[in-house]
């Protein structure tokens, strides 16, 4: 009995002590002084999974068991690249079934994050330099580009967004990237080459330090990535970090072990927690101030129309018959934009202009000619624009929302979406002879209804696609002899 009466004697007294202590950490003594604290953390944000039911779409919300993750067992063949965290294995080792969730962040869904690369396979602006080290080219095949850097209306350089990642991420392009870069022998040739592959204009370079780079030239916009170790990496100049493509996603690798989410403004880390992500946001500021993002996120919108004649005033302005549409053409540039005449009488966002095309020589209305409108002007069919020293050419839908380029040697036909400048050019065909528009009309309103390509090569002969306008091929387009 003495003895336990001993022990429970010595445990309070520990326990007295040990509760002193910690009061002795919280208060300080006197005369000393409080140390500051902390600055306080961004708040991080949580979403939730959302579980897809049958037909594909997120059904009710239930909660998620986590499928456990575990290293592949031994003997089986390592992860594709790209897909390094997609081991999951249940207790018995066989692997599991892709979980039916997904979590929306900004409307688009968010995969599992990555695992950060080795060591090896990290671009580090401190080693390798940033996106200083290319000069983008003044001109592509002795033309002057026309394409502007990818960035708002204020200046901030974007991160290339899920339409330009989805196009470079197609087989035909990143493939292409890959063989290219891992077969070049030419170590001198420190200059620009131009391909154009699915559509799209890429430039290499491979500069003086053994770099490579690759430039993206589409949609009226370009921006250059260097591809290392199997992946895309896009240069950040305000934090000044290198991001890798990982799910249509730019993430940033840090020296931490961490891999952050870029999403346009913030980088943040991603953790899976309780049926969702957990994001924390980094607290690290910029070593450049960016400027503020605008309200419109790509290109700058066209100017007001001019009030009085000026140095600015258009040098070139053609109108439709009917009265309803203008063609302007003003700058040292060429610079054609399309004014809907009732609305531009109006005041407001909707009475400016929409940009057409840089470089525009001049313009022509082309009518409706295959049935009588009684005494009225004909409806305009579509808009011609030529070009300033060049045999290429573009047609435009009267309400300016869509325009097929006829350009190069090849006569290649490609549609570009004006009202979006996200989404990259869809190539329609090679050898393009013409280029016809049909043009439904509802309730005093044109829109576009199919695009008719002709053709002519050495393979197929003669022919004639039809098109929608997002540029998918109609089936059973007719051919000609």
């Amino acid at each position: 009995m003495r003895t336990i009466a001993l022990c429970a004697l010595g445990l309070t007294l520990a326990g007295g002590a040990a509760a002193q202590g910690r009061r002795d950490e919280r208060e300080p003594a006197a005369g000393a002084s409080r140390a500051p604290l902390a600055a306080p953390r961004p708040a991080a944000r949580w979403y939730p999974r959302v579980p897809l039911g049958p037909s594909g779409r997120p059904a009710r919300a239930e909660r998620l068991e986590e499928p456990v993750l575990r290293p592949p067992p031994r003997g089986t063949l390592p992860p594709r690249p790209g897909n390094e965290n997609a081991w999951r294995y249940s207790r018995g080792g066989r692997p599991l079934a892709p979980e039916r969730a997904q979590v929306v962040v900004q409307g688009r869904v968010l995969p599992d994050p990555p695992i950060a690369p080795p060591a090896g396979a990290r671009l580090d602006a401190k080693l390798a330099g940033g996106g200083e080290l290319v000069s983008p080219p003044a001109s592509r095949d002795g033309r002057p580009l026309t394409e502007r850097p990818l960035a708002d209306r204020n200046g901030r350089v974007l991160a290339p967004g899920p339409q330009f990642t989805a196009l470079i991420g197609r087989p035909e392009i990143a493939g292409a990237v890959a063989d290219l870069q891992s077969h070049w022998l030419d170590r001198r040739n420190h200059g620009y080459s131009w391909r154009r592959w699915g559509g799209v204009d890429v430039a290499h370079h491979y500069d003086e330090r053994g770099y490579h780079w690759w430039g993206f030239y589409a949609g009226g916009y370009y921006f250059w990535t260097r591809w290392h170790d199997g992946r895309y990496w896009w240069f950040d100049p305000y934090w000044r970090r290198w991001c890798f493509l990982y799910g249509g996603w730019w993430w940033w690798p840090s020296p931490s072990g961490a891999v952050y989410l870029y999403d346009g403004s913030d980088y943040e880390n991603c953790l899976v927690a309780d049926g969702g992500v957990l994001m924390t946001p980094d607290p690290t500021p910029p070593a450049t101030p960016p400027p503020a993002p605008a309200e419109e996120p790509y290109g700058a919108p066209p100017p007001e129309p001019p009030t009085e004649p000026s140095s600015e005033s258009p040098r070139f302005v053609d109108q439709s018959a009917d009265g309803s549409r203008s063609v302007e053409i003003v700058g040292d540039h060429g610079t054609a934009y399309l004014y809907d005449l009732p609305v531009a009488a109006s005041s407001g966002a909707a009475s400016t202009g929409r940009w057409l095309a840089d470089g525009v020589k001049g313009s022509r209305f082309v009518y409706e000619d295959k049935r009588p409108f009684a005494g009225a002007s004909a409806p305009v069919k579509q808009i011609e624009l030529t070009y300033d020293g060049s045999a290429d050419y573009a047609v435009v839908d009267p309400a300016g929302e869509r325009k097929v380029l006829v350009s190069g040697d090849e006569r290649e036909a490609l549609l570009y979406n004006l009202r979006d400048p996200h989404v990259p050019p869809v190539l329609l065909a090679r050898g393009a002879t013409d280029v016809s528009l049909v043009i439904a009309r509802e309730g005093g309103r044109s829109r576009l209804k199919l695009v008719i390509v002709s053709a002519d090569d050495e393979e197929r002969g003669a022919t004639a696609g039809l098109f929608t306008p997002d540029g998918a091929p109609v089936s059973g387009a007719p051919k000609r002899p």
